[in-house]
């Protein structure tokens, strides 16, 4: 990262929702948020190694988020009466984060099938966005995004990307080579 803040001291708010970094300690949640949605975001990942959805898989991941100066992992948590035990709602992923005359990355992001189409995700990638903008110095970032799966496409669009043309045959998801 560019910037001098460590990952677990992220801290954005929001309206309704706290957008921080990845923490050491959030292995539970982050496992319980990944199985709560493994049918759910199937559709678009990668096929994933069997112990993939396992506490100690996703505490290995978070270590390794931790150290990898190329990845700032944030974390969505509702503000809002009666969400706030659901644990996290979401996430976001800058990812090959390169310096020097790129200052480039990727964007990914998740959110929990329950809390679906109320804006969380915009909210979110509006403050998180402007923080990698800002605070990390970045000057583009790239979200790649499967023609096919129109909310995200609308997500990107309201938060202003532009379309730059497809990828064809651009990352495997489940086996398969996919645009």
């Amino acid at each position: 990262m560019s910037g001098n803040t460590w990952p677990g001291e992220i801290r954005l708010i929001t309206n309704r929702l706290v957008v921080r970094g990845v923490r050491r300690r959030d292995g539970r949640s982050v496992f319980a948020f990944v199985r709560r949605n493994a049918s759910f975001h199937n559709r678009w990942e990668p096929s994933r190694p069997a112990d993939f959805f396992s506490l100690r898989f996703q505490r290995r991941m978070i270590r390794e988020q931790l150290r990898d100066p190329s990845v700032i992992q944030l974390y969505l948590f509702p503000l809002e009466r009666g969400a706030r035990d659901a644990g996290i709602v979401g996430s976001i992923t800058f990812s090959n984060i390169i310096l020097g005359a790129f200052q480039s990355c990727f964007l990914g992001y998740k959110l929990d099938r329950d809390h679906t189409d109320r804006g969380y995700m915009t909210e979110a990638l509006r403050v998180a966005l402007r923080y990698v903008f800002v605070h990390e110095g970045l000057h583009r970032v790239e979200a790649n995004v499967m023609p096919e799966n129109d909310r995200s496409r609308r997500l990107v669009e309201r938060l202003g990307f532009r379309e730059e043309g497809i990828a064809r045959r651009y990352l495997q998801i489940q086996g398969r080579w996919a645009d």
